[in-house]
């Protein structure tokens, strides 16, 4: 591919992640991962804005490969913003709209983890 690949998505290598793998992220949700094929000069790309699509033909949809980490990433955000916009093959506003529950219940818990964490570090009873 000759024409340069705009990114609209922050993408980068975590610290400890190796050379050939990168996470992107809209703002504080993780949308996706690229990383390099074990075999072969592919990227593999996976939309993680997942969480709760329990239908296969559906979930195996939300992944792929392409020749470089830049397109990759770019069929990433595409899936990504599909998802989103209920446009993806499969999606559904509804089952859209129980993936973003579920990421605000997730969000929910790890406040609330973080909230006994503190109480417990000030020495107050914490009931689990």
């Amino acid at each position: 591919m000759t024409e340069k690949i705009e990114l609209k998505y922050r993408w980068r290598r975590l610290p400890d992640d190796p050379e050939t793998l990168f996470h992107g992220d809209d703002g504080d949700r993780r949308m996706g991962r690229v990383e390099k094929g074990v075999t072969g000069s592919h990227y593999l790309w996976f939309m993680n804005f997942q969480h709760g699509v329990n239908d296969p033909a559906i979930a195996v949809t939300l992944n792929g490969a392409a020749e470089s980490a830049r397109e990759a990433a770019a069929a990433c955000e595409r899936c990504y913003e599909a998802v989103l916009n209920a446009t993806w093959p499969g999606m559904t506003v509804a089952l859209r709209d129980r993936l973003l529950g579920h990421e605000q219940d997730m969000k929910d818990r790890k406040a609330q983890w973080e909230r006994e964490k503190r109480r417990e570090e000030i020495g107050l009873t914490v009931i689990r």
